[in-house]
């Protein structure tokens, strides 16, 4: 990551001791690749006793407050600027932006923070609405350079303490190799010390913060952050004295880095790599490789797990960690906290007892009956290249030929992009009684796919489904997607004032609708965002609102009136063609008729 820096060109001080050299690198603001190349290095070389003197002149404890520093910021930044996971400060005119109120990912998300001073307490909380300015008032590529720069350098120290504790470069395959080689560094007399340090941090935090990335495209673009991040966790729990640090933390059993975390990340990339097989036919090597690490540092985990069993039990005579492998079959056991084995039987005989009688509540009914149709695949065109089911942009999918030997090399690039994309749906997409997302891919492409969102609960278009076609140009992600609305009732009904009777969709993210340079699609926009914008932001409890400059009625009696009349066309709008015409006529491709039942008892 970043660009490279010829250490020629900055030559090794060779004066002064480690201690004072080292801390000569980290004083320098912002941090010189060149210099912590020498410093990883050095720390690297240091036998045990240099080791020692590094962390009695508080190198590393200055090491590990720049790392928990860089995180701290990073979040910061990422809560108070315009790219972050949800706003309660939208700016909207014909919908000129995008949020996401998805879970537990880092990926980049584009949204505009609105900026009115009339009227402003009057405006619902996640929705605002902007007088369509198109003056920049955001720099993304500067936001998105500043983040790059702060995860090198995090990268760089998260390299420099595991050099430290271990290797900044080490071959975790064989565990029992690890322990032999970590027994001769002569560390054990300090790690109480470091641990305490540890403690301090947000090391931790961090380290589960980025495994709940749910995001294969926004993982796929930091590899090498990321290869830092395992790379600096092997580290830290080879130490017997450390591994309490990562394996008990203080918190929910969900943050669980053998039950949990660890393993729903690979589960993450072993889902693309095998859609990318499917659909593409063409591996992605740098994720394979990827996947490898993952999988060393998952079986890492798993044997100090049971060396740190086998040590408890001879000084404490308690084992509160059993066997991973035996414990992510176990399906009682995935949902708690593991504990010591008496309590821990306690509680299973509880959950039996008490698992026949609890009833299951209408989200989990929900969930279960519709989390395997959210994401699937439909064939749209035969292999003669007919059209088995209408769609918009056919005639431009059908000029598309992927496998042009003029375009290989574009359609592989803009491939994976798309199947990262989709990869990173499954696990955000909203899924829920009251408003769901659906997505249809077609079989032997991953450009065309249909989307069915349903409308939200307390807005007219509550129990609606609403049915759009998608296409990714060949200029994808430099061009934006190109989408057609088409529950219009045969181009009868407009539904929105971002959502003409001729399918066009209004935003200013699929650049249909003039707004501020920052508004407007870029490389860093996702599919996900998009499609969140649109039940977000379009399907809103008052849409009339959204048509520009009718924002300045929201506080008076009149435009409270024209919105209910507007909301009461739309609810019986809704219930005609959105659902009682999905009942009759809708395409099979996203079973409708199931969702709909589910969703209305």
């Amino acid at each position: 990551m970043g660009t490279s820096v010829s250490l020629a060109s900055s030559p090794e001080q060779h004066d002064g001791s480690p201690v004072e050299r080292a801390k000569e690198i980290l004083r320098q603001n912002p941090l010189k690749m060149s210099s912590m190349v020498r410093l990883e290095r050095m720390i690297n070389e240091a036998d045990g006793a240099e080791k020692v003197q590094l962390l009695n002149g508080g190198i590393v404890q200055r090491i590990i407050e720049l790392i928990s520093n860089l995180h701290n910021s990073w979040s910061a930044a990422k809560l108070e600027s315009p790219i972050n996971n949800g706003s309660s400060n939208l700016s909207i005119a014909k919908v000129p932006l995008t949020a996401s109120r998805c879970r537990n990912h880092g990926f980049v998300t584009q949204i505009t923070v609105g900026r009115r001073k009339a009227n402003a307490m009057a405006l619902s909380r996640g929705i605002g609405y902007s007088c369509g300015s198109t003056r920049c008032q955001w720099d993304i590529e500067r936001y998105i350079e500043e983040t790059i720069v702060r995860e090198e350098q995090l990268a760089w120290l998260m390299n420099a303490l595991a050099a430290f504790l271990y290797s900044s470069s080490a071959d975790f395959s064989d565990p029992e190799t690890v322990f032999e080689k970590l027994n001769k560094l002569e560390l054990n007399h300090v790690v109480d010390e470091i641990s305490n340090i540890l403690r301090q941090s947000t090391i931790h935090s961090m380290i589960t913060y980025h495994l709940k990335n749910q995001s294969i495209y926004d993982i796929s673009e930091r590899l090498d952050f990321y290869q830092a991040l395992l790379n600096m966790l092997c580290c830290i729990v080879i130490h017997p004295g450390l591994m309490n640090y990562v394996l008990q933390p203080d918190g929910p059993p969900e943050e669980s880095l053998l039950l949990h975390l660890l393993p729903n990340f690979r589960s993450l990339i072993v889902s693309y790599l095998a859609f990318t097989r499917l659909k593409l036919r063409t591996p992605d090597l740098r994720l394979t490789e990827f996947l490898e690490m993952v999988d060393t540092c998952q079986r890492l985990l798993n044997a100090c797990n049971k060396r740190y069993i086998g040590l408890t039990v001879k000084t404490i005579a308690t084992a509160p960690y059993m066997d991973v492998n035996s414990t992510i079959s176990a399906k009682k056991r995935t949902n708690r906290p593991l504990s010591d084995e008496s309590e821990s039987q306690a509680t299973e005989d509880t959950d039996s007892a008490a698992q026949p009688t609890t009833p299951l509540s209408l989200a989990s009914v929900y969930y279960r009956a519709m989390k395997s149709l959210q994401i699937r695949s439909w064939r749209f065109i035969d292999e003669n290249g007919k059209l088995l089911l209408p769609y918009s942009y056919y005639k431009e999918a059908k000029a598309l030929n992927p496998l042009s030997p003029s375009l290989k090399c574009v359609f592989q690039d803009r491939g994976k992009r798309i199947a990262r994309e989709i990869a990173s749906l499954e696990n955000n997409l909203p899924l829920s009684e009251s408003n769901s997302i659906f997505v249809c891919v077609e079989e032997s492409r991953c450009d065309i796919m249909k989307v069915l969102i349903t409308g939200p609960d307390q807005t007219p278009y509550q129990n609606g489904c609403f049915e759009f076609d998608l296409f990714f140009p060949v200029g994808y992600p430099f061009a934006p997607p190109k989408m057609t609305f088409l529950t219009t009732n045969g181009g009868e009904l407009r539904f929105n004032p971002n959502l003409y009777q001729d399918g066009k969709v209004c935003l200013s993210i699929l650049n249909t609708w003039e707004g501020r340079p920052e508004e407007k699609w870029n490389p860093y926009c996702s599919l996900l965002q998009l499609l969140v914008s649109i039940q977000a932001l379009i399907f809103v409890k008052e849409p009339y609102f959204n048509e520009p400059g009718f924002e300045k009625y929201m506080c008076t009696e009149r435009g409270q009136h024209l919105s209910r009349n507007y909301n009461q066309q739309l609810r019986h709008a809704t219930l005609q063609v959105a659902v009682l015409e999905q009942l009759r006529n809708a395409g099979d491709y996203f079973q409708v008729n199931n969702n709909l039942k589910i969703s209305h008892d």
